[in-house]
């Protein structure tokens, strides 16, 4: 199948909400630019691993630039300036990497704005990445005939593992359980295979959480991108030490990499970040 997103661009650096933290880091290398349109801090779904809490609260909510984080707390809000920005041929803009654009308690109103933007810029791709495609697939039906499915949007899903059970015991999120995400997103890809030539699918398993096997994991990953023409997986552990903290098992590194050349079998694209032992299994 040989399935890929590959288009790079670059960009300058300068404002946090535009320029991408992820070049040279330990997130997606693929992405160029950050751009967020709303402030949606906390987020709703409140991950016990979530990094903006260290980078908002520790670096930027005492800084000139994080004035609009204390302003809004708690409250999302769409930034009408940032509405007005300008994209460059060839950038991959993660859209809204501070907050889930697609959380419940985002006005609906925000979002169409955001893809109303997105739109009338093609000549860049736009992540969507998001803990809620339930969320995603029904703005897209309910919102017909608004057409916000465009070839520039690159759909995303972040599931750490497949086993829900695990996932509530530990009480990891308020977002909806890993599996029933993949369902959801599975039927965001299936309506926007039915409206546009090339569909993209973007899927963060970061950080990894312990899963069933990798066969399963991987063939729930398979079947819930089955219609799409390009596919990309990234996969890694945890670079913060969170899970350890809080006693949450991450699966053995044999049984993650078991996983990546199941997926890498199939012909998706797996780029790895933090690969090291679990927690768990270290001396």
């Amino acid at each position: 199948m040989g399935r890929r997103i590959s288009r790079v661009g670059k960009c300058k650096t300068g404002d946090i909400d535009v320029t991408s933290r992820y070049r040279n880091s330990k997130m997606f290398d693929k992405v160029t630019r950050t751009w967020n349109p709303c402030i949606i801090y906390p987020c709703y779904f409140n991950c016990v691993y979530c990094w903006t809490r260290y980078f908002i609260e520790k670096k930027l909510l005492n800084s000139p630039a994080g004035k609009l984080y204390k302003q809004y707390y708690g409250k999302p809000t769409l930034i009408e300036d940032r509405l007005r920005v300008r994209f460059k041929k060839g950038e991959i803009v993660f859209t809204q990497d501070v907050g889930d654009l697609f959380a419940p308690n985002v006005p609906d109103e925000y979002i169409l704005k955001v893809l109303d933007v997105i739109r009338k810029n093609p000549q860049a791709d736009f992540l969507l990445l998001t803990k809620n495609p339930s969320r995603v697939f029904d703005i897209l039906c309910r919102y017909s005939p608004f057409d916000p499915f465009q070839e520039n949007v690159i759909f995303g899903v972040t599931v750490e593992t497949d086993n829900d059970e695990l996932y509530k015991r530990f009480q990891i999120s308020r977002a909806p359980p890993p599996g029933q995400r993949l369902c959801a997103f599975s039927g965001v890809l299936w309506l926007a295979d039915a409206h546009v030539a090339r569909v993209r699918a973007w899927i963060s398993i970061e950080p990894i959480i312990d899963f069933s096997n990798p066969r399963k994991f991987a063939e729930a990953i398979i079947t819930s991108t089955d219609c799409v023409d390009e596919v990309i997986v990234y996969v890694g552990y945890d670079n913060y030490n969170v899970l350890r903290k809080y006693k949450i098992p991450e699966p053995p590194l044999h049984k993650t990499l078991e996983l990546i050349d199941i997926l890498k079998q199939h012909g998706i694209e797996v780029r790895t970040k933090t690969l090291r032992k679990a927690w768990n299994e270290q001396t």
